[in-house]
């Protein structure tokens, strides 16, 4: 078990070298406003640590989630002997500090969401905010408070609910000695801080930046003012968007990428559901239009159509979702729209070959979820597609065959021996449906990346 409890004379002497003065607590209002209401009296380079806060506060005023046990908060005044500079510069090196000593201490590789977030898994595990603290006499900032929270592991009771999908801690309880990360992260802090224009800085904090290549809201006070593809950023820390209006800088305001991950999945979502149902509507017309296309065997009172075939293809296509296509099919059919082969109306239950239609249903269904294009979003191997095409030949004649002998035998009270009906309802036709299922597989695999359809 790690030491979870706050040690100043450990910090001190890890970082004595750096001339650091360490003050801990249990609890604290805040660690920045007490440093904050306290700069003109305490020394440079002071470091307040606590173990909870009640008022922490992050950009914007907005809260920080501050719990007794499972995190630290320290805050590092530091007054330079003329006007503060470079207040940008110190947020990212106290980024890029605390990314090292996590990484060190845990093995875990950090990004930094721009500018002051650290990330595990695109998790938020560390908050930092840099203040200024004005000086009347010096008509300009004296000092300036670095504040730092780190989630050393995931509260019992878990994080506040707002933040609850987007936050983490470094470790799980007991791995990590809080007195040592501390220290490692001051110590980096403080190197760091002798070159802050330095390229070795900006190599550090550009290598770990998050979300390149990705599409981001861009927020001023909370409000979304435009959106873009983060691209990287300067030698002086400015953001690089590229927008539909061309590249920006930002030296301001922040980036969230949860927001418009939010509206691009809302509008695929829109754009699945609208492709779906066109998708739908064809495969249902061709449905129809396989009913009619007629193949001549002689002596068969089943009707011999190109429908099995176009219902294969469906199934392979739309995977279990086919199964709603002929079901819609069926409901058509039975309401008197003439989509049958033989017409349309109730009465067509009763026909042989009603059976057939049935079996598209459930082979639909089952044969679909084993390729299942739109669930997966990935295409089926050819293997893959050859199961489902036997799984749906076997479903549909196994339904169709049975459906068949028992209207044969129930309802026209046929005298017709078991060969003659399986001759009707099998043989007859199933050469003709594997010869032309096998010939769809390849057809069916290469048209699936075309839909690019997921549930």
């Amino acid at each position: 078990m790690k030491n979870k409890k706050i040690n100043a004379e450990i910090i001190s002497d890890a970082c004595g070298k750096y001339g650091v003065t360490v003050d801990t607590r249990d609890c604290v209002t805040s660690t920045n406003k007490i440093l904050k209401a306290d700069a003109a009296r305490l020394a440079d380079r002071y470091v307040l640590i606590a173990s909870a806060q009640t008022e922490g506060v992050g950009r914007y005023g907005r809260k920080f989630f501050s719990p007794d046990g499972s995190g630290v908060y320290f805050s590092v005044l530091l007054k330079p002997d003329g006007a503060v500079e470079n207040v940008t510069n110190l947020t990212v090196a106290m980024a890029v500090a605390v990314c090292h000593a996590v990484e060190k201490l845990t093995g875990k590789k950090c990004e930094i969401k721009w500018v002051n977030d650290v990330l595990i898994d695109g998790k938020k595990v560390c908050g930092i905010l840099s203040e200024g603290v004005y000086d009347s006499e010096k008509a300009a900032f004296g000092a300036v408070v670095v504040g730092v929270g780190i989630n050393l592991f995931k509260p019992h009771g878990g994080f506040d609910e707002s933040i609850a999908g987007i936050a983490d801690g470094i470790a799980k309880e007991g791995q990590i000695d809080v007195n040592e990360l501390v220290a490692e992260v001051l110590s980096n802090f403080f190197e760091a801080a002798d070159d802050l224009n330095g390229k070795k800085l900006y190599e550090e904090y550009s290598c770990r930046l998050a979300h390149v290549g990705r599409r981001a809201d861009i927020l001023k006070n909370g409000e979304k003012i435009d959106d873009g593809i983060v691209d990287g950023v300067e030698e002086d820390y400015r953001l690089r968007v590229i927008t539909d209006d061309g590249t920006v800088f930002l030296d301001s305001g922040e980036i969230s990428t949860h927001v418009a991950d939010k509206e691009r999945k809302t509008s695929a979502n829109f754009k699945n559901k609208a492709q779906k149902i066109c998708l739908t509507a064809i495969s249902l017309c061709l449905v129809i239009v396989g009913a009619f296309i007629k193949i001549p065997i002689p002596f068969s009172p089943v009707p011999i159509t190109l429908q099995f075939t176009i219902a294969l293809l469906v199934t392979m296509l739309l995977g279990e979702w086919s199964a709603v296509v002929f079901a819609v099919y069926i409901a058509m059919g039975l309401i008197g729209i003439p989509v049958f082969a033989s017409g349309g109306g109730l009465s067509y239950v009763l026909m042989p070959s009603f059976g057939y239609i049935i079996g598209f249903v459930v082979g639909g269904f089952v044969a679909g979820k084993i390729a299942n294009p739109l669930k997966t979003g990935n295409r089926p191997g050819i293997v893959r597609l050859a199961v489902a095409a036997a799984v749906f030949i076997a479903v549909v004649y196994l339904i169709g065959t049975v459906y068949g002998i028992a209207i044969l035998k129930l309802y026209l009270k046929s005298d017709a021996t078991l060969k003659t009906m399986l001759t009707i309802f099998i043989f007859n036709s199933i050469l003709k449906d594997v010869i032309l299922s096998i010939l769809t597989v390849f057809p069916a695999y290469k048209t699936i990346p075309l839909i690019g359809l997921k549930k």
